[in-house]
């Protein structure tokens, strides 16, 4: 099973058909990220700092989780806060 956290942008491409799904659904899910939000758009640098708030990490994570392209960086930071220590979830 899939867990999603999303902020639904009114006027979004995307982010309004999530919202819409229900249980069951189906959904499309691919091994690699596509679009602009890809490591291939970020310049070489020596320190690649990632800085997230509450569910924008998600990007992050799967750039991390798929590990391509990452030796180009010498230092991988990943900055993250958030409102609760449990995002989404009841305590």
């Amino acid at each position: 099973d899939l867990e999603f956290y999303l902020v639904t942008v009114p006027d979004g491409k995307l982010s309004p058909q999530l919202a819409a799904l229900k249980p069951g659904d189906e959904v499309q899910v691919v091994s690699e990220a596509a679009g602009f939000f890809v490591l291939d758009e970020v310049p070489d640098c020596e320190t690649l700092w990632m800085l997230a708030t509450g569910t924008a990490i998600g990007p992050y994570l799967s750039i991390l989780q798929l590990g391509k392209d990452l030796e180009r960086f010498k230092n991988l930071v990943l900055v993250h806060a958030a409102r609760y220590a449990e995002i989404g979830r009841a305590s």
